[in-house]
């Protein structure tokens, strides 16, 4: 449909906060529709309390896994809003983009007017304790999910955070011992943090791989982080990570099998390689 359509929906909401979340290629040219409106006054109090969510810039396409139920943005925001006990639109956003760039895949963008960012999606009083008592009771989802909510209370919880991503870990839960890998990297623990995302990779799980792949790289380890990205692109056969392996062999100068991989890349469906 028209995006004029669209936006005269948005502008006609009574609505203290409105929210748009857009996938589709080139996305982002929503930003400057949304403000073409004549007038910057009327334009700045027709668009109060609006948050827009994109799946690309506007001069960028979105993306589609060959094979996969959504498009890449909508797994994420999918995947984002399941592992939120608790959060903002803002919560939403970032989480979004976090799953997005791990896995390589297009970042979105977002644009915030007044404080519609701050309005909350997620989370009720009782959900940490009953997290908590699943937790207790030895569920590991649950203290994964009880360490993610108690993270994003910020530094006064995040020793607690930090005692359950560890339970859960020594559980063999995966995506707790990535967040814990990431709660150390945040503080600038690169070596711990290393280890924790290295033992996630280890489990097989694909994204750990990608995660602990994307650390060596930032290190300079970049032969160990080729071999884990080889690992990643021949169990998941996703087409972003044979690129991003393709590029990585390219700057170390192997053409050869740089080329395999993107011409692998390109047969799955990823054209700009």
């Amino acid at each position: 449909m028209p995006f004029e359509t669209l936006r005269e929906e948005i502008l006609d909401s009574p609505a203290r906060a409105r929210v748009l979340i857009l996938d589709c290629c080139f996305a982002g040219r929503a930003f400057e529709a949304m403000a073409d409106i004549p007038g910057l006054i009327a334009g700045q109090t027709d668009l109060r309390g609006t948050y827009t969510i994109t799946s690309s810039s506007a001069n960028e396409p979105s993306y589609a896994p060959a094979g996969d139920r959504h498009t890449a943005f909508t797994g994420a925001l999918l995947a984002a809003a399941t592992a939120l006990p608790s959060g903002s639109l803002d919560d939403l956003y970032q989480e979004t983009d976090w799953h997005l760039h791990r896995d390589g895949h297009p970042r979105p963008r977002r644009r915030s007017i007044d404080i519609a960012g701050q309005l909350q999606l997620f989370g009720q009083a009782g959900q940490v304790h009953a997290y908590r008592r699943a937790a207790n009771a030895g569920d590991a989802d649950a203290m994964y999910r009880l360490a993610h909510l108690l993270e994003m209370r910020g530094e006064t919880a995040e020793a607690e955070a930090e005692t359950w991503y560890r339970r859960a870990a020594d559980t063999g839960h995966p995506d707790a011992m990535r967040n814990l890998g990431r709660l150390f990297a945040r503080r600038g623990e690169t070596d711990e943090a290393a280890i924790w995302f290295r033992r996630a990779a280890d489990t097989g799980y694909i994204p750990a791989m990608i995660t602990f792949g994307y650390e060596l790289e930032k290190r300079g380890e970049t032969a160990e982080a080729v071999t884990w990205w080889r690992r990643a692109a021949d169990t998941g056969g996703d087409p972003d990570v044979m690129g991003h392996l393709g590029r990585l062999l390219e700057m170390r100068g192997e053409t050869a099998e740089a080329e395999t991989w993107y011409r692998r890349a390109a047969e799955a469906g990823r054209t700009d390689h």
